[in-house]
């Protein structure tokens, strides 16, 4: 039974995976296709860099208000936090800045929407929370 559910959800990840990678190349030529026995074809390392090359060079994103806003009262929020072990600076809302326009450019796009801004604080706080660092509360307060 649980090698079922597993099996289910390495299949759904690679479903997403691909429908996201889709839709982050579009208009490039690019297109992941299945194979002819429906399994996935993954990207050579050559066409991974190729597309890395690209979007670093294309894409300069700018915060949109609401992915600075989220940012903003994350940090905010990580600060007010007495319970936390890790010291929250300034450098830590840079790192949420940057990273939030990798994801952008990752996802083929200009501007960092709250999407992008989401993903980064889930990744930091997952992250954290793996190290005992930040007070996983934070996902009460999205």
């Amino acid at each position: 039974s649980c090698l079922n559910i597993q099996s289910a959800r390495v299949e759904r990840d690679r479903m997403i995976s691909r429908f996201l990678l889709e839709n982050a190349i579009q208009g490039t030529g690019y297109k992941c296709k299945a194979s002819k026995d429906s399994t996935l074809k993954y990207w050579s390392m050559e066409k991974m860099r190729y597309y890395i090359a690209t979007v670093k060079d294309r894409f300069h994103p700018t915060l949109s208000p609401n992915a600075a806003r989220l940012l903003e009262r994350h940090y905010q929020s990580c600060r007010e936090n007495q319970n936390n072990t890790v010291h929250i600076t300034v450098r830590f809302f840079e790192s949420l800045i940057r990273l939030s326009q990798a994801h952008a450019k990752l996802m083929y796009r200009s501007v960092v929407t709250l999407m992008d801004a989401a993903a980064i604080i889930i990744l930091m706080e997952s992250s954290a929370m793996k190290c005992g660092g930040l007070n996983p509360s934070f996902l009460n307060d999205m």
